[in-house]
């Protein structure tokens, strides 16, 4: 078992320390689960990345693949068939399914994280990985040289070209939604993160739990604390959760940060009546 004040220390300076541009995907995550929930242990979660890695490694060095085809093939193989990953279609609204510890015990999960533990496999055997600005799912691009593939971790390791993205994008946006360049462009590791961690709140949110969705907004904020505006959330959901020196707390940073904040007055005005119910 690993020592969960250690743990918290360990997870607090990766996230501080996290580079976008470096390979420490797979380590923010874990670091963000662990931060989030004391019960995972970070020792048992790591070896579960390591035996996938390990997988992958031996598939690809005993069968190298041609072409990019053909490794996509045997990444799906290892990681969705002999491993057991997918995503998770019985019970989609699992907050587990958001939490890379349990992600990772459970095999299952939703576009976001299944997304990073294919992204840091894919990078493990040498290949390019990155998730696309593809609005609410996750894609990853897989890119060897010139060549490049969209694939779904989430539905099977299923490929998509332009027009099978299009379908979807106007079921999820409207008719009238045309794919665009944008929707194709790689995002970086840091916005991947923010994706899980968006899909995490959303999940609690759903669940009515005001606490488990304020905890999801505090790894956002340890991934980009520049985002006033979650500081305000934040608070209010603590708030509603019975936290309430927790949500003064919130409130009182999200005040003391510069600039135009859009809730400057109810943060001000919702501390003032806290305060005289205290008195």
């Amino acid at each position: 078992m690993t020592d969960p004040v250690k743990t918290r220390i360990w997870a607090q300076q990766c996230l501080a320390e996290f580079d976008a541009a470096d390979s420490g995907l797979m380590k923010a995550a874990l670091a963000l689960a662990v931060l989030q929930d004391s019960r995972i242990d970070l020792e048992t979660a790591t070896g579960q990345v390591n035996r996938l890695v390990a997988a992958a490694s031996a598939a690809f060095v005993a069968d190298l693949p041609a072409t990019l085809g053909d490794a996509v093939v045997l990444l799906n193989h290892v990681m969705l068939d002999a491993q057991g990953f997918g995503g998770d279609h019985e019970t989609p609204e699992d907050p587990s399914n958001a939490c890379m510890g349990r992600l990772l015990r459970r095999r299952r999960g939703l576009s976001a994280g299944l997304g990073i533990v294919y992204v840091h496999t894919a990078r493990a055997v040498g290949l390019e990985a990155a998730a696309i600005n593809f609005p609410d799912h996750v894609f990853i691009r897989l890119s060897q040289g010139k060549e490049s593939v969209i694939v779904d971790p989430y539905h099977g390791g299923m490929q998509h070209g332009a027009a099978g993205l299009r379908a979807l994008l106007k079921a999820l946006a409207g008719p009238d939604r045309e794919l665009g360049r944008e929707d194709y462009r790689p995002i970086d590791d840091r916005a991947l993160l923010m994706r899980l961690q968006m899909e995490r709140k959303y999940l609690h949110m759903k669940a009515s739990d005001s606490a488990g969705a304020a905890r999801a907004i505090g790894g956002l904020l340890a991934i980009d604390a520049g985002e006033a505006e979650l500081l305000w959330e934040q608070g209010v959901l603590l708030l509603h959760s019975g936290d309430t020196a927790g949500g003064q707390d919130s409130l009182r940073r999200y005040l003391a940060r510069e600039g135009e904040l859009g809730n400057r007055a109810r943060a001000a005005e919702l501390l003032q009546s806290l305060t005289l119910q205290s008195a």
